[in-house]
């Protein structure tokens, strides 16, 4: 039984010795060190370095291998030594160690934000390089007056005196293609050479490799002109007759 005038060393160190036990003996069972069992046994636990939480462990195994009641034993600490919140310290290497992590989070942020905006950047600009419109002059077969325009693809309409150059010299072959859109009648020149008549029926296809060809097309809005794998747009109306020099 608990003797209420005995101190909490003296509960434990009678039943023990009644169970035949030595310290040691309990403390290889327990896996505690002797140390600690030793301070509970003589009334100096609240000198011992340890959490209150682990003091109270230590004595509830402690009381169970001997047979004492755990809530009686606890209660007893308690009115013994008073009770004590438990204060729980990160350690200072963990606090170096958030602050390294919070460190190196910023950094691959930082990163992260300068490559998108180089990457962003760099498309924009490939995209206003590539996106030029090529420029071509204009010729009046009827007058031979020379104007400049600016050709924007798929906008620009065609007229049935028109012939179209891109500035510069060509002197390199260059692919030609004509796809049809609707039945058209097409005649084909190459240095004043027909190379090809006939009717194009939608879905047809020519390709030619030459340096330039001139075109006389019976449709004009149902004929499309690749020149290098670029399309020249629309060309003119449906049904409208034009003769047109590419490049």
């Amino acid at each position: 039984m608990v003797g209420e005038t005995k101190s909490l060393g003296e509960i434990f160190r009678e039943e023990r010795e009644k169970k035949g036990l030595d310290l040691k003996e309990v403390s290889s069972l327990l896996k505690i060190s002797y140390r600690y069992l030793e301070a509970i046994e003589n009334d100096t636990f609240d000198k011992v370095n340890l959490s209150d939480f682990y003091k109270k462990a230590i004595i509830k195994k402690y009381a169970n291998i001997i047979g004492l009641n755990e809530s009686n034993i606890i209660d007893l600490y308690y009115s013994q030594y008073g009770r004590k919140e438990d204060k729980i310290e990160i350690p200072l290497q963990n606090k170096d160690r958030s602050s390294c992590e919070w460190k190196y989070g910023v950094y691959i942020l930082v990163v992260v934000i300068l490559l998108t905006t180089i990457f962003i950047s760099s498309y924009f600009q490939s995209r206003s390089i590539t996106q030029k419109e090529p420029t071509y002059t204009l010729y009046s077969i009827s007058n031979q007056q020379e104007s400049s325009y600016t050709y924007f693809l798929g906008s620009f309409t065609y007229t049935s005196t028109e012939t179209i150059f891109p500035q510069g010299e060509n002197t390199l072959s260059s692919t030609i293609k004509v796809c049809a859109n609707e039945r058209t009648w097409i005649r084909v020149f190459n240095d004043e050479k027909i190379i090809y008549e006939g009717i194009l029926n939608k879905g047809d296809t020519l390709t030619w490799t030459y340096t330039s060809l001139y075109f006389h097309i019976g449709n004009a809005g149902g004929i499309e002109i690749f020149y290098n794998e670029q399309s020249m747009g629309v060309l003119g109306k449906r049904g409208e007759v034009i003769k047109v020099k590419v490049p």
